[in-house]
C-alpha cells in the first residue's frame, strides 16, 4: 500500500512523485523551478496526501478544505482541475490524483518526506527481520520531518533606474541592454512623452516635443527606430521616430483606443492591439512598415475585451499576448505570428501589466494580479505552469528584457486610494472614512447607513471590510485568499452582502452573511455570472450570464435554487423597481434600457449624458453619476421626469468615478487617490 502521512507530518515539506512540496510557502517546486499554489488548492494537496492510496470523498475535502464556506460541489472540481494542470497530471491517465467516480478523489503518486530515499509505495512486508529494520526506518523519518524547510528562494535584488519627479513607466530595453526608452511625465506636466536613458547613466534624451500623449515604445531590431503609441485629439496610432530624435512618421489607420505594440524581428511588420469603438473587443493588427497598410491579425470573440500587450518571441515565429474575456479572466495566449489560432497558455489572472518573454524563447515575464496586487510571473512557454519571480516591490509594470539577455527592467507603482463620505445638499462635511496606506475601493453604505462595507488589501489580500460607522471599529468580513472581488451590493435587510468573486478565472455570485461571515456561491461553477443587483423583496439576485455568444439576464434565489431567465436581452440588470420594473443596458446598443414588467415592450432611455453605465446607481426616478466639466468632476443627477441633469456637489481631491449614495440621498461616498508614484526599477540577473 502506498504510505499515508498522518496530517501533521502532511504538512512539512513532502515529495509527492517528483514534485517538492513546501506547505508554508504556498509552493511546489520541479527541476529547480517554483510554481505558486493558492491556499486552497495547497490544502486539497497536502488533504490528499494525508490519506494517500486511499479514497477521500468530495464531502470531506469540502468541510476539510472550504470549512463553514458555503460553496458548491464545483469549487472543488475546479481546484482538482487546477492542481493537475500545475503538476502536469492528466484525468484520463492520472499519475498524481486519481478521480474515483461518484466516491472522491485519490492520491496514487508516491509520497515520502522531503529529502527521503526511501521508497514511499513499496509493499509493507511482515517478516521479523525486518523489525529492526523498520525501527531504524522510523527514527530515519522522524528526523527529516523535523528538519528545517528548506531556505526560501532569496529575493532578486532590485535597483533604481529613475528617480525623475513625476512618473515613469512603459520600459522598452533595447536589443543589446544597454539603453531603454520610457514614457515620463513630468510634475508640471500632464502628458507622457518619450525619453532615452542609457543604463548606467543620469542623461536623458527626450525624443518628441509634439503634442499628445505617448505610450507603449518598442525597438526596431537594428535599435535605429523606436515605435510607440500617440494618442490625441484625433484618436490613436502607430508612430515611429529615430533613436537619436527627430521627426515622427504616422503610420497605419487612427483607432479609438490602443493596448501594446511590438516590432517584428525581421523587422517588416509591427504588430499592435486596438478596436475602433467602445463596445468591440481590442484585436491585434498587423502593420507593414514599408507600405503602412495594416490587416488583421486575431478576432476574438464578441462582447470580450480582447487581445492586449502583443510580443514577439525571440525567432520571430510566435507572438504571445494577454486575451481577457467577458467576464473577470486574464490569460496568455500564443499565436503563429502569421497567423493563425491562438491557444491557452495559462490559467486565468484577475489583471494584467505587462508582458515579454525571456531572451532564450523558453519562458515570459507576466505582470499580473493574483493574490491582489501586480506580481511578476514566470511562466514556462511550453507547460503554461507559473511561478513568482521573487521582488519585492510595491506593484511590478510593464517588465522588458532585451532579446541580449542582461537586465530586467520594470515599473514599480505605489497606489494609495481613500474613500471620501460627503454630504449632499448641506450635509456632513468630507472626511476619510478607513485611511490607512493601502487599496480602499467599492465602498457602499448599509440601508441603514450604519454600517460601510469596502474592498481592501490593508490585510494583505483583497477581502471585504466591515466599517461599524457608530464606533468606527473595522472588521475583516472575508477569507477568499486571493480571490478577485469586485461590486459588494447589499441586501434590502442589511444582513447580507453579494459581491461578484473570480475563481478558476471565472466570475461567480457569492453571497456573505454579515453575522457570521459564512458565504454561499449561488451561481453555478461554469461560465461568467455578473452580478446585477438584488431583487426589491431581497428574495433574489439579478446576474448576467452567459448565453452562447451573448448576455443574458437571470435570477437566482439566494441558496443557489430557482434560476430563472428574466425577459430582457441585455448585458447587466441595475434596478428593479418596487412594480417590478427593470433597468439594464446593452454593450451591443447605446442607452439605458427599461422594461415595465415582464409582458411589456422594452422601452429605452438615452439621455445625452449617459457615459459611465458601469458605475450608474439607480432609482426610480433618475439615476445619480460622475460628470467631468473643465477638468471638475461632479457628482450629479439625472431626473426621469424633466430630463435634466444637475451638478450636486464638487468632488474634492484627486476623485475616481466609483461612488454609492446612502439611502436617503443625504451623503455619498467615493474614492480618491491619495498618493501615486511610478519608477523604473532594474534586476541584473533575473534568471
Amino acid at each position: 500500500m502506498i504510505l499515508s502521512l498522518d496530517p501533521q507530518h502532511a504538512r512539512s515539506s513532502l515529495r509527492i512523485a517528483d514534485w517538492e512540496v513546501l506547505p508554508d510557502r504556498h509552493l511546489v517546486r520541479r527541476d529547480g523551478q517554483d510554481y505558486a499554489l493558492e491556499p486552497r488548492l495547497m490544502e486539497v494537496l497536502l488533504h490528499l496526501a494525508s490519506r494517500s492510496g486511499q479514497v477521500v470523498s468530495r464531502a470531506e475535502l469540502l468541510d476539510v478544505v472550504w470549512g463553514e464556506t458555503v460553496v458548491q460541489e464545483e469549487a472543488l472540481t475546479q481546484a482538482v482541475s487546477q492542481l493537475r494542470r500545475i503538476l502536469g497530471d492528466s484525468s484520463k491517465q492520472p499519475a498524481i490524483i486519481e478521480t474515483v467516480p461518484k466516491r472522491g478523489y485519490r492520491l496514487v503518486a508516491t509520497v515520502a518526506p522531503l529529502s527521503s530515499d526511501t521508497p514511499a509505495n513499496q509493499p509493507r512486508r511482515r517478516w521479523p527481520w525486518l523489525v529492526g529494520v523498520a525501527v531504524i526506518m522510523g527514527l530515519v523519518v522522524a528526523f527529516v520531518l523535523s528538519r528545517p524547510d528548506p531556505a526560501p528562494t532569496p529575493l532578486l535584488e532590485t535597483f533604481p533606474l529613475t528617480s525623475l519627479p513625476g512618473d515613469e513607466g512603459h520600459p522598452a530595453v533595447s536589443p543589446d541592454g544597454s539603453l531603454v526608452v520610457f514614457a515620463h511625465r513630468s510634475e508640471d506636466s500632464s502628458e507622457f512623452k518619450l525619453h532615452l536613458k542609457r543604463i548606467g547613466s543620469e542623461d536623458l534624451i527626450a525624443l518628441t516635443d509634439e503634442p499628445g500623449q505617448e505610450f507603449s515604445p518598442c525597438w526596431s531590431p537594428d535599435a535605429e527606430r523606436i515605435a510607440f503609441e500617440r494618442r490625441n485629439q484625433n484618436g490613436r496610432r502607430v508612430c515611429v521616430v529615430s533613436a537619436i530624435g527627430g521627426p515622427v512618421q504616422e503610420l497605419g489607420p487612427v483607432h479609438w483606443l490602443m493596448g501594446g505594440l511590438d516590432w517584428s524581428p525581421d523587422g517588416r511588420t509591427i504588430v499592435y492591439s486596438c478596436k475602433d469603438k467602445q463596445e468591440a473587443p481590442m484585436r491585434l493588427m498587423r502593420l507593414q512598415v514599408a507600405s503602412g497598410r495594416a490587416d488583421t491579425l486575431t478576432a476574438p470573440e464578441n462582447l470580450s475585451r480582447g487581445d492586449t500587450y502583443p510580443r514577439f518571441s525571440p525567432d520571430g515565429s510566435t507572438l504571445a499576448l494577454v486575451r481577457s474575456d467577458r467576464g473577470i479572466s486574464r490569460k496568455v495566449y500564443l499565436v503563429p505570428a502569421d497567423g493563425g489560432e491562438a491557444e491557452s497558455l495559462t490559467g486565468g489572472f484577475f489583471s494584467c501589466g505587462g508582458l515579454d518573454w525571456a531572451p532564450d524563447g523558453k519562458s515570459l515575464i507576466l505582470s499580473a494580479t493574483l493574490r491582489g496586487t501586480f506580481e511578476l510571473w514566470r511562466v514556462d512557454a511550453r507547460r503554461g505552469t507559473t511561478s513568482p519571480l521573487p521582488v519585492r516591490i510595491h506593484r511590478s509594470l510593464y517588465p522588458s528584457w532585451s532579446v541580449a539577455g542582461g537586465p530586467l527592467v520594470f515599473a514599480d507603482n505605489s497606489l494609495n486610494t481613500d474613500l471620501v463620505i460627503a454630504g449632499i445638499d448641506g450635509g456632513p462635511e468630507p472626511e476619510s472614512a478607513a485611511p490607512s496606506t493601502r487599496l480602499e475601493l467599492s465602498g457602499r453604505f448599509s440601508p441603514d447607513g450604519a454600517n460601510l462595507v469596502f474592498i481592501s488589501d490593508r490585510g494583505g489580500s483583497r477581502e471585504l471590510w466591515l466599517l461599524d460607522r457608530t464606533d468606527g471599529s473595522l472588521r475583516q468580513l472575508t477569507d477568499f485568499a486571493g480571490d478577485a472581488m469586485r461590486k459588494p451590493r447589499w441586501s434590502p435587510d442589511g444582513r447580507r452582502i453579494a459581491v461578484n468573486v473570480g475563481r478558476d478565472g471565472l466570475l461567480q455570485v457569492v453571497v456573505v452573511d454579515v453575522a457570521s461571515g459564512l458565504q454561499r456561491q449561488v451561481t453555478p461553477g461554469t461560465g461568467h455570472h455578473r452580478l446585477g443587483h438584488w431583487s426589491a423583496d431581497g428574495d433574489y439576485l439579478f446576474y448576467s450570464r452567459e448565453d452562447g455568444p451573448d448576455w443574458r439576464i437571470a435570477k437566482v434565489r439566494l441558496d443557489g435554487t430557482g434560476a430563472v431567465d428574466v425577459p430582457a436581452d441585455g448585458c447587466l440588470s441595475l434596478h428593479e423597481q418596487a412594480d417590478g420594473g427593470l433597468f439594464y443596458f446593452k454593450e451591443t446598443e447605446d442607452g439605458l434600457f427599461w422594461r415595465p414588467d415582464s409582458g411589456a415592450e422594452e422601452e429605452v432611455v438615452e439621455p445625452e449624458h449617459l457615459h459611465d453605465l458601469i458605475n450608474l446607481q439607480l432609482t426610480d426616478h433618475g439615476y445619480w453619476f460622475i460628470r467631468t466639466t473643465d477638468d471638475q468632476m461632479y457628482l450629479a443627477f439625472y431626473a426621469f421626469d424633466t430630463g435634466e441633469v444637475r451638478d450636486r456637489v464638487a468632488l474634492a481631491g484627486d476623485p475616481t468615478r466609483e461612488f454609492h449614495v446612502a439611502a436617503g440621498e443625504r451623503e455619498f461616498v467615493y474614492n480618491t487617490v491619495v498618493q501615486t508614484a511610478n519608477d523604473l526599477v532594474i534586476v541584473h540577473d533575473p534568471r
